[in-house]
């Protein structure tokens, strides 16, 4: 083995060495952290009201918004082996964890789209650090949500990549952890769905897509006919609104709205504005361009097609 090569294959496992040593330095500074937000004293309510009487306290929890409940479960023996400060300052450390499984994920996407193993040790590293990994300060229940929907965009990614009924249950626990660690991460499901009907639709052997989908996915198949035929029942029995309020809690209060606001575009611009400063604007329109490329070059590699089909479905959903 030539020392290049050495070099080269030692190189990731140096960038994951330093991104750890980094947040372990985070970790002592998030620790330290005695302030807290509005939103904190209710994510501490409902781990406290976790603490006791399980599953009875997760599934009656007035303090939860619809089904955000894992973040609040995971760090629940915190606070009932500690009081007050010490299990928000665990919590804190807990968050900084949460957040280096996203490195892995995201490293093994960008080796499938074809990158070299230090290109995407780099984009694992940036998927931990920017700009997200300040939110580790706060209990906030996007530090579980967020490596949750990146898990579920990996394990989907695979099961469109290389179907297989695992693969497909796998995905389907990963977007059902995303959905109870942010409820809003429930679309999620639909984009994969969706994505399914595509890749099967688009194929060679579109005819014979439903006893491929049966084959290959068959839990989301099941789950699919399943929803359908509940959501239809709920439409016709006039029962969705209020099922809808009992999954998304006070968020469901969007269904109450019959008109559009005066000030939605303003705030839809706010929104955007906020993305791009926290994410960065050119990022955004490399990406942005890359997926053009994608969808209008012949030769791309149908994993690149598959990856950038799912970013649109996804972030569309979403």
């Amino acid at each position: 083995m030539t020392a290049g090569r050495l070099r080269g294959e030692r190189a990731p496992a140096a960038l994951l060495a330093l991104v750890v040593l980094a947040l372990i330095g985070v970790a002592v500074i998030v620790a330290r952290v005695n302030v807290w937000a509005l939103d904190e004293t209710v994510i501490k309510q409902s781990a406290m009201h976790y603490t006791s009487d399980l599953p009875h306290s997760l599934l009656h929890d007035i303090n939860a918004r619809g089904t955000s409940r894992a973040y609040s479960l995971l760090i629940s023996p915190l606070f009932r082996a500690f009081d007050g400060y010490p299990a928000v300052q665990l919590s804190h450390i807990v968050n900084v964890v949460l957040w280096l499984t996203v490195f892995f994920p995201v490293g093994m996407i960008a080796r499938r789209l074809g990158t070299s193993r230090l290109l995407a040790s780099v984009a694992g590293a940036l998927a931990v650090t920017v700009p997200w990994l300040a939110i580790a300060s706060v209990l906030y229940t996007e530090n579980l949500a967020y490596p949750a929907f990146v898990w579920a965009a990996w394990a989907v990614l695979m099961a469109l990549w290389q179907p297989a009924p695992w693969r497909d249950a796998l995905a389907l626990a990963f977007i059902g952890l995303a959905l109870v660690g942010r409820v809003q991460l429930a679309p999620l499901l639909l984009a994969y769905w969706l994505c399914i009907a595509v890749v099967g639709l688009t194929g060679p052997r579109r005819l014979l897509f439903g006893r491929r989908v049966a084959r290959l996915y068959p839990l989301s198949a099941v789950a699919c006919v399943f929803a359908v035929l509940y959501l239809a029942h709920l439409v016709l029995s006039g029962g969705l609104h209020a099922r809808v309020t009992s999954l998304l809690g006070s968020y469901a209060e969007i269904q109450n709205r019959a008109i559009v606001p005066s000030d939605y575009v303003r705030g839809l611009l706010v929104a955007f504005l906020a993305l791009g400063v926290g994410v960065g604007i050119l990022p955004g329109a490399i990406a942005l361009d890359w997926v053009r490329q994608v969808f209008s070059r012949g030769v791309a590699a149908l994993e690149k097609r598959i990856f950038a089909g799912f970013a649109v479905a996804a972030s569309l959903a979403v």
